[in-house]
């Protein structure tokens, strides 16, 4: 196989750590398994296979890995069959530490047990499980908190549990989505630290002024603005020979406030607005002659419209603007202790 310039030097280099990055599909997989071959029939130092550590992110890639690896092996082999080195290789091959990541550091702490003082008989968690010792550890972090009677905690729960359901379990969920997207990040604790620091602020107003808030508040508006599209076409269902007429003026008044949200500016008009949207209640039709697809459609826009903008109220906008600040860095604290608790 002829190799560019690059994958030659990649192939080629020795003594020395070597970092490649390329596109998928450019053949880092076959330069990785030519090195490796070069590094077995290396003259002045050949190694042998089971003594490289090769690792991947999939068990996919791992069997992948190890059938090429092999199969380049069996190649050398006919081309040299009296080669006793490369005969021990092909025996070799099948105890090579060429494996995913966890797989290697499983295999590590299983044969050193001793040294970190870990029960041998230690087996790897299934999703359930891990799922249920959350669950407990997510449980007993919030009822230490409600037995404090924490001032910050009861302000999270107050913020976010949301007015209707009367229920802390969104709180738990985003606690939860915290803590697990924390993992993905070599210093989790770190990562959630940092995660208040654009609620580093004095004065509520400040808040309301940075960038994130803005993009938050313009995302809501625009959200309404749809919804008033919606609407718009469902009353002019409403309007047509066989539209469900009746429910004409209670979305002729829905439309007139959600038209208001054009002009909104700043996360606090956004969030009086919210605070203050009332969506009429339809009357029953209970004789309808007309399209009943068309009174499907207007009767669905308003309930959709009313649930988008609870939903927008409830998950992004607070009582108030401190209080956002307030019980995002308690929320951020919260998941803190959780994985804290859970280690």
């Amino acid at each position: 196989m002829k190799w560019t310039k690059e994958q030659q030097n990649v192939i080629d280099f020795r003594n020395r750590d070597i970092l490649v990055s390329a596109a998928a599909g450019s053949g880092k997989t076959a330069v990785l398994v030519a090195r490796i071959i070069q590094r077995i029939l290396d003259p002045q130092n050949p190694v042998d296979i089971d003594r490289l550590l090769v690792v991947t992110f999939t068990k996919a890639a791992a069997a992948e890995m190890r059938e090429r690896i092999g199969a380049a092996i069996e190649a050398e082999c006919e081309k040299d069959p009296q080669n006793t080195h490369l005969r021990r290789q092909s025996a070799l091959i099948h105890n090579a530490m060429i494996t995913t990541i966890d797989s290697f550091c499983l295999f590590v702490v299983r044969n050193h047990f001793e040294e970190i003082s870990l029960d041998p008989n230690f087996r790897i968690a299934d999703e359930g499980e891990i799922r249920l010792l959350e669950q407990d550890v997510l449980e007993q972090v919030f009822e230490d908190n409600y037995a404090r009677q924490e001032k910050t905690f009861l302000s999270l729960i107050d913020a976010y549990a949301g007015k209707k359901k009367r229920n802390d379990h969104g709180v738990r969920e985003m606690v939860a989505k915290i803590y697990r997207m924390s993992l993905s990040s070599p210093w989790p604790q770190a990562w959630m630290k940092k995660l208040t620091e654009p609620y580093q602020v004095e004065r509520a107003q400040e808040l309301v002024q940075t960038e994130m808030l803005e993009d938050i508040a313009e995302h809501a508006r625009l959200l309404l603005c749809d919804m008033c599209t919606q609407m718009t076409q469902a009353l002019q269902l409403c309007n047509e020979p066989d539209g469900p007429q009746a429910y004409a003026k209670t979305l002729e008044a829905d439309l007139t406030q959600l038209q208001q949200a054009e002009n909104l500016q700043g996360y606090l008009q956004v969030q009086t607005f919210l605070n203050g949207l009332v969506f009429g209640k339809l009357s029953p039709i209970r004789k309808f002659s007309g399209d009943v697809k068309k009174k499907g459609n207007g009767h669905g826009d308003p309930v959709g419209c009313e649930k988008r903008s609870g939903n927008a109220a409830e998950k992004i906008f607070c009582d108030g603007s401190g209080d956002t600040a307030f019980a995002a860095e308690t929320l951020v604290s919260v998941s803190r202790r959780a994985g804290k608790a859970g280690t």
